[in-house]
């Protein structure tokens, strides 16, 4: 996978600059993407052709609701390609509903992993190369939630029905 550096642009023609609301944050403020129709905007076709994605340091730790900003950024990213947050203690990624193999690093990711449903009322997961596997088990925030699972080899596969986020511990300090 190709990554691409976004940086926040102003459309030189306009004098004035933009001013902040309650639904941005500092992450969208330097994290722009063009929007459909504009001149810079990508078809769906044309980013699978350039296979881009987005790696964003530091989307997560410090304060809650910055943090969760960021998790609903990565879902907006999603829509349109793969998008990572990677912080000092984990990477986090959304994963669509569908069946997903994933290989993870052992020399920096691990062993703790969760799959969460946020974004979803409730997900319905089969996992395998888990210490707790799971089949056709219901998560939803209220009843249960796979948090501080452990990687048990490089190989995970996650079938899910809704979207959910994947996440592994990140082992760089």
């Amino acid at each position: 996978m190709k990554c691409v550096e976004l940086v926040r642009t102003r459309d030189p023609k306009s004098s004035s600059s933009s001013s902040p609301s309650p639904s941005t944050t500092p992450s969208t403020h330097s994290t722009t993407l063009p929007l459909p129709g504009s001149p810079d905007h990508q078809s769906q076709e044309q980013l699978q052709t350039n296979n881009l994605g987005v790696v964003a340091l530091g989307g997560t730790g410090g304060r809650f609701d910055q943090s969760m900003s960021s998790i609903h950024h990565l879902y907006i990213l999603n829509r349109e390609r793969h998008a990572t947050l990677v912080s000092d203690e984990s990477i986090v990624v959304v994963l669509g509903a569908g069946k997903h193999e994933i290989t993870c690093n052992l020399d920096i990711e691990g062993p703790t992993c969760g799959i969460i449903p946020v974004g979803s009322s409730e997900a319905t997961l089969t996992t395998t190369g888990l210490q707790w596997d799971v089949e056709n088990w219901k998560t939803s925030f209220g009843t249960q939630i796979s948090t501080s699972n452990a990687l048990v080899g490089p190989k995970v596969t996650i079938e899910t029905n809704a979207p959910v986020v994947w996440t592994t511990e990140l082992k760089l300090k």
